[in-house]
């Protein structure tokens, strides 16, 4: 029973590291990605629309929820936050 066990606990430890290792190379492709993508772009600053920006949102997992979510403009955001401002 316990090599059943050293066995199975083997193919887990196994699997975890394959899976840490997989995660690994995709946050190593994107860092790389966006070091290449910020030198093409240089000083400049990166505007984003809020129809751009909804295409970055998660999207709902159920069809009844919005698509987008608009943030409402307030001139003090701490306020807003805070539920005192309008």
């Amino acid at each position: 029973m316990k090599q059943v066990f050293d066995a199975f606990r083997l193919l887990l430890i196994s699997v975890a590291g394959w899976l840490g290792q997989q995660q690994r190379d995709v946050i190593d492709y994107l860092q790389e990605e966006n070091r290449v993508l910020r030198d093409q772009l240089g000083n400049k600053r990166l505007r984003v629309s809020d129809d751009s920006a909804c295409d970055w949102q998660p999207k709902p997992r159920n069809s009844a929820g919005a698509s987008c979510v608009k943030w409402p403009r307030s001139s003090h955001p701490i306020r807003f936050w805070l539920g005192t401002g309008s």
